[in-house]
This record gives C-alpha cells, sequence and structure tokens, in this order.
C-alpha cells in the first residue's frame, strides 16, 4: 500500500481499510484501489505497474499492448506521467490484525460498496 500513496491525491485511513477488507475478501485490491484515482490509460499502465505477476517492463509493456492500450510509447508515455515510484519504508506491526475473517457473506456488501469498480476490472 504504501508504495502507492503518491498515486493517491488525499491518501487516508479509509483506503488501507478498503485495501484490508479486499484482501481478506481474496479480491485484487491494488487494481480496486487505484481504480479509485487513476482512469484509462493511466489507470492501466499503474495497474500493470503494481501487478507482481510482470517482473520486468518489457512484460508489463506487452500486456498493455495484449489489452488494447496502444503502442509501446504510448505506456511509456502514460508511465511517466505517473508520479515516480517510491519505495516504502519497511512499517512493523506489533498488533495482531483483527480477528474478524473476510466471510462470503461479507462478499454481498463489498460488491455492493466496490460495484461500479468492479465493473472496470
Amino acid at each position: 500500500m504504501g508504495e502507492r500513496l503518491p498515486w493517491l491525491a488525499e491518501p487516508s485511513m479509509r483506503h488501507y481499510v478498503a485495501g484490508w477488507e479486499l484482501k481478506q475478501a481474496g479480491l485484487d485490491w491494488r487494481s480496486l484501489l487505484l481504480s479509485r484515482c487513476l482512469s484509462g490509460r493511466a489507470l492501466l499502465v499503474a495497474q500493470l505497474k503494481a501487478d507482481p505477476r510482470y517482473a520486468s517492463e518489457a512484460e508489463r509493456v506487452q500486456a498493455f499492448l495484449a489489452q488494447g492500450g496502444g503502442s509501446r510509447s504510448t505506456y511509456f508515455n502514460w508511465s511517466r506521467k505517473l508520479p515516480a515510484h517510491v519505495k516504502a519504508p519497511p512499517i512493523r506491526l506489533d498488533n495482531a490484525p483483527p480477528a474478524r475473517q473476510a466471510t462470503d457473506a461479507m462478499l454481498p456488501r463489498l460488491q455492493r460498496k466496490w460495484n461500479s469498480h468492479f465493473r472496470d476490472n
């Protein structure tokens, strides 16, 4: 989450709570949080950069082309427009996470909460 803070115009604790809820539910929390602050090709480039499945920039470019984002140069143009990637400092949490785990019963509530964003991803 910390590495994506520059992409959020006004980061708040709500982003952390939403990310935790989505992660507990087994959903793609990175893409859904990015969709709150970016759209279009900027969102696609940010999602590719945040996706750990792509180990290199070349793999991200290929995925951008495959998803219809445009050309190689379009990818790099949008990539330059995004805020610079920052290395988040390690944060040591001493307290245990909340005991409540996401269950299937929580999914409808999360889907209502994120409904417009599920359609974009």
